[in-house]
């Protein structure tokens, strides 16, 4: 990553629809940065603090966010095809409409997370996760 990049790549950053393709952001604070419609794809986000960050729409096909703190992120309509969230903390984040399929979730904490209108993969069958008010 160049020194520019790596300037702008701090804490409540705005950094919608910009080509983040392979980059090394292990360990970055990223909390509260605007990542929406970025392509993060085969990224490395391992251990990065992401608390509140706003994906909404971005590309995190193949992304390692193994042990990454998502808390309370906004994950909706990403693309998560073979991203790795093993033991990433997904408390309280909203993965509306997100297809994890094919993401990894070894270990991962979704305690409170928004899953409304996801498809995951049950016992070799899709599935799509709906949750009604009574």
């Amino acid at each position: 990553m160049d020194e520019k990049l790596s300037k702008l790549i701090k804490p409540g950053a705005d950094l919608r629809r910009v080509d983040l393709r392979g980059v090394d952001l292990r360990s970055r604070d990223l909390r509260r940065a605007n990542l929406s419609r970025t392509d993060l794809s085969h990224a490395d986000l391992r251990d990065a603090i992401m608390i509140r960050v706003n994906l909404r729409g971005a590309n995190l096909e193949g992304a390692d966010l193994r042990g990454t703190n998502l808390h309370y992120a906004n994950l909706q309509k990403t693309k998560l095809t073979e991203a790795d969230f093993s033991e990433a903390n997904l408390m309280g984040a909203d993965l509306r409409q997100v297809d994890l399929r094919r993401a990894i979730l070894s270990r991962a904490y979704l305690c409170n997370a928004n899953l409304n209108n996801a498809l995951i993969r049950y016992r070799s069958k899709t599935v799509r996760i709906s949750f009604t008010k009574e």
